[in-house]
Order: structure tokens, then sequence, then C-alpha cells
């Protein structure tokens, strides 16, 4: 059993001549719910990180490696607050590229629009979800890329990398939006989240498309 036709791909260019189903991992939906936390829990967290109340907040969780390509949100985030200064990208997790990416935020000179929370405790992750108005992710190395179903679940739109692990799973303009460049990534961003109607359309539409992917069906 593989989770994507990605990983059946991989598994086949090792010589694994065995018959493959493709069958998602089912994801326990119920703590990455928006309707699960109330606003005062919300802005209660955004203050423990110093996040302003009606900041646009750009998203990231996960592990910070360098197969994660988080550096190119991050070249992106150096055009985005030229033209929104009040943006914020908040990265949630820990890894081998933490210092790395940390001094390559203050050498782009953005350092007061990038917030690091550092490791979180996974009772409390689908909280995180909240605080977000986008889920981003450059890292096409994922096998079925459960982040992105978890943001999708918490109402998120996302904008990927297109890749064979999410294909099927985000609908271009629909539920999120794919980029190429740190300078497409930029631009998209900034149209989202200056039409608000437009990102509540994606996040609704989010929610609507990961249904198959959870555990009951699973």
């Amino acid at each position: 059993i593989v989770p994507t036709k990605k990983t059946e791909r991989i598994l086949k260019s090792y010589g694994v001549t065995t018959q493959m189903r493709i069958i998602p991992t089912g994801i326990d939906f119920s703590p990455f719910r928006k309707e699960g936390y109330t606003p005062e829990e919300i802005q209660n967290l955004k203050s423990v990180f110093h996040i302003p109340e009606n900041a646009p907040v750009l998203l990231f969780i996960g592990r910070l490696a360098k197969e994660k390509s988080i550096d190119v949100i991050l070249y992106a985030m150096q055009i985005l607050v030229k033209k929104m200064p009040e943006a914020i990208l908040f990265i949630v997790g820990d890894g081998p590229s933490r210092l790395e990416l940390a001094e390559l935020t203050t050498k782009l000179g953005i350092q007061d629009n990038v917030i690091f929370a550092g490791l979180q405790p996974w009772d409390t992750i689908g909280k995180f979800y909240q605080v977000g108005d986008v889920f981003v992710n450059a890292s096409v190395s994922e096998t079925q890329g459960l982040t992105f179903a978890e943001a999708m679940a918490a109402s998120l739109p996302v904008v990927a990398k297109n890749d064979e692990s999410i294909a099927g799973l985000i609908r271009d303009g629909y539920n999120g939006k794919f980029f190429e460049t740190p300078e497409e990534l930029a631009s998209i961003l900034h149209d989202m989240l200056y039409n608000k109607d437009y990102l509540a359309y994606l996040g609704a539409n989010a929610v609507q498309s990961v249904s198959y992917l959870s555990s009951e069906i699973f």
C-alpha cells in the first residue's frame, strides 16, 4: 500500500515489482477545524508570538530542513514586504536549517516580518493553523503532503510548488495556487491577501476538497 502515485513511482524506480495499491493515509481532521477554536484563543496565541491582530499571516508548518526549500519562501517574502510591509511569515517547526534560515532572514532584511515559533507540541498544533491566512510551502520532497491537507482542513488555501505528491489535492484557482519562482509566489500572495473574498472562496473550497482524506473514509 502506498499513499500517492509519486510513492508508487519511486518504489518502482527502486526495482520493487510487487503489486501496489494507492490508498492515502487517513487523517483525523478534528484538531484542525476552525470551529473548534474561539477568536479569543487565536488572538491569545497571536499575542504570545507578537503577531499584530490584523496582520496578514503566511503560515509554514513543518521540519526546517534543506529539502523543504523554505529559503524560496524567504526570498518571496523579501519581495512581498515591499508592497505589503505589514505581512508576517509565521514558521512553526524546528530542524537542522533553523540557524541558516534565521541568518538568511537577517541578510534579506525581513527579520521584523518573519517569526520562528520553534517546535510545538502536537496536541496544540491545530490551533497554530488558525493563525494563518494562507499556508505556503515550496517543498517538492513530500510523499503525501499531510501538512497541506491539515491546512486545508483548517480552511486555509494552499500556495505550493506543483508536485506529484499533491496531484489532485490542490486545484489551481479553486482551493489554492501553484507557483514556480519566488517572484511568482510573492505576486500570488499579494493578490490573494488583498482580496479577502477570493481568500474566503479558496478556504471554503479547501475544506471540502480534503474530505476524502478523513480517517473515517480511510
